[in-house]
């Protein structure tokens, strides 16, 4: 089959919207649309309660109108009351920012309470939608890709380079560090930059390794062969690596290039 659809976020409309969306798209030839990759929230509203009746309402109007539906785990925005309970859960960038509430992936991804409320959110849309005949596939995060240079991330990262390399020498000699007088010498932590040389560890930093791998662990009938597990990006650094780590996981990896108007 040739599926021909497109992103659709129900709670962005009035719910009676929804039936007419439905024929609308059905009318113009769809027969798939990607769901809840932004919904965190709403299908979390507090921590630990979780409603998926609107979803579940959303899914049975598409499903009457011939759409299926690809799930996505909404793991790359999460809701307010987590990212409320400690500072380190914000990623600090580049420049050393510490990124604060309001954006879509400011979570730092090698935090172990975000893989905790990761791993909790993502099990129970596995347990609620694994046997429904109209989900036919999911969705891995989406467009993950942000380094983080926080204090976890730099002790992974130093820890990855012990890992790889063994020694300073070998790593002096794999990164070619004398070329602009950067040998290491042990006389302080090699930090993560954004350059070249710590590209390598990109594709270690991120989370939708740990969604694959709790989508796996629930497995149901209507999964295995029949709902693939797909990962979605927009390109930019580390992808050809990304997209390589991925295949551990996913049967399928996706690239969306938008369009500059």
């Amino acid at each position: 089959m040739f599926y021909f659809g497109a992103d659709y976020y129900p709670e962005h409309w009035p719910e009676e919207r929804w039936p007419e969306d439905a024929r609308l798209m059905n009318e113009a030839g769809f027969n798939v649309v990607r769901l809840a990759e932004f919904a965190w929230a709403l299908m979390e509203p507090e921590e630990g309660r979780f409603d998926f009746s609107w979803l579940d309402r959303a899914i049975e109007i598409l499903s009457a109108h011939g759409i299926q539906i690809v799930l996505g785990t909404p793991t790359a925005s999460p809701p307010p009351w987590l990212m409320a309970k400690q500072e380190d859960l914000f990623l600090v960038n580049k420049s050393g920012i510490r990124l604060t509430y309001g954006l879509r992936r400011e979570y730092c991804p090698n935090n172990s309470l975000y893989h905790e409320h990761t791993t909790r959110i993502v099990g129970q849309m596995a347990q609620h939608y694994g046997d429904n005949p109209a989900v036919i596939g999911w969705q891995i995060d989406n467009e993950f890709g942000d380094r983080c240079y926080c204090r976890i991330c730099q002790e992974r990262f130093q820890s990855w380079l012990r890992d790889r390399y063994g020694s300073l020498d070998e790593l002096n000699g794999k990164w070619w560090r004398s070329r602009q007088s950067q040998e290491s010498c042990g006389c302080g932590p090699i930090n993560q930059s954004p350059t070249a040389q710590t590209a390598s560890f990109f594709p270690l930093a991120h989370l939708p390794p740990r969604n694959g791998t709790v989508l796996a662990r629930h497995p149901r009938p209507s999964w295995h062969p029949g709902s693939p597990l797909r990962r979605g990006g927009s390109g930019g650094p580390g992808t050809a690596a990304n997209r390589r780590s991925d295949s551990r996981i996913t049967d399928q990896t996706s690239n969306r290039d938008y369009a500059i108007v």
